[in-house]
């Protein structure tokens, strides 16, 4: 007995293929959808962070504030050390040991604690207040230690205040340009200028988180 064969007509395959063409592009258009949905969200959340950027334009800002009145400091130029010293990572570490947002070698950190009554590990340094607090500390003591002279203090901050005062003995006046050791010459001068950055913001912002206006 002969099998009947019955062929499928050119309509039925115009179908099949219409069928698979508008999953294909319901698919697609699902996927733009989507895709979309991720983008929106993603400048929604980029517009909030700038705008939390523009309120709060310094991580840490309340501890930075808090030591650095208490330390009789300028916050401003404390966060502008570590901008320069760490870019505000509190875990940073460099080559030479030094830890923390405002980058305190143990040892320094340690005679700081000790000077308070309290003592301090490698590990407290890592705490981005502990760090700001002994390290505020340091910076007060380095600007009392030059009378208030800028440029010295954070020589010293970079080099230790024992080169710097061999550099003293040997050339009384004392300018950044002046600064033997290229490294901290260089420290010296994108901390004041991130200073200076940080004082014109201030002063044409309505709000600083920092200067508490």
């Amino acid at each position: 007995m002969k099998k009947s064969f019955c062929p499928v007509s050119r309509g039925d395959n115009s179908y099949r293929v219409g069928s698979t063409r508008r999953r294909q592009t319901k698919a697609v258009r699902g996927m733009k959808f989507f895709i979309f949905t991720i983008l929106l969200f993603g400048c929604i959340a980029v517009l909030f962070y700038i705008i939390h950027l523009l309120n709060n334009p310094f991580p840490y800002a309340e501890p930075i504030k808090k030591y650095a009145a208490h330390n009789g400091l300028d916050p401003l130029l404390v966060a502008a050390v570590i901008r320069e010293e760490s870019h505000f990572h509190s875990l940073a570490v460099s080559n030479k040991g030094a830890c923390g947002l405002m980058q305190l070698m143990p040892e320094t950190a340690k005679e700081v604690a000790a000077h308070m009554g309290e003592t301090c590990t490698r590990s407290d340094l890592m705490r981005p207040e502990t760090n700001i607090r002994y390290g505020t500390a340091y910076l007060a003591f380095l600007m009392e230690k030059y009378n208030g002279d800028m440029v010295l203090a954070l020589a010293a901050y970079n080099a230790g205040f024992g080169r710097v005062n061999t550099w003293i003995a040997k050339k009384k006046t004392f300018t950044v340009d002046t600064i033997p050791v290229q490294e901290t010459r260089e420290y010296v001068r994108k901390v004041l200028q991130s200073y200076e950055k940080y004082r014109q913001n201030a002063e044409t912002s309505t709000e600083t988180s920092l200067k508490g206006t």
